[in-house]
């Protein structure tokens, strides 16, 4: 969540962020919403692209890689002029669920 708060702070041009968290059975959700700019959602692949360096990062690519790699996942929704919504889901195994 830390690099999102950054990322948002860094490119969003945003005047409010709201985080919020959830708790359910099996699944823990951070979602975290801002006003910004907004972006066209690139279609990401798991590797990270090659042709990326400091005209744009892999901290997308790199934020869902790790989720997967939990067993979570990361949803992006954003449009141009429209802000931006990340949604950050961890599926918990229910043997250690509490």
């Amino acid at each position: 969540m830390k690099k999102r708060l950054n990322n948002v702070l860094k490119h969003s041009a945003a005047s409010k962020v709201k985080v919020e968290m959830t708790l359910a059975a099996r699944e823990f959700e951070v979602k975290v919403v801002d006003n910004g700019k907004g972006f066209v959602v690139p279609v990401m692949s798991v590797a990270p692209a090659p042709t990326r360096g400091r005209r744009g990062g892999n901290g997308l690519t790199n934020m869902r890689q790790r989720l997967m790699d939990i067993g979570g996942e990361c949803l992006i929704s954003s449009q141009p002029g429209h802000g931006t919504t990340v949604t950050m889901c961890i599926h918990l195994n229910p043997k250690t669920a509490r």
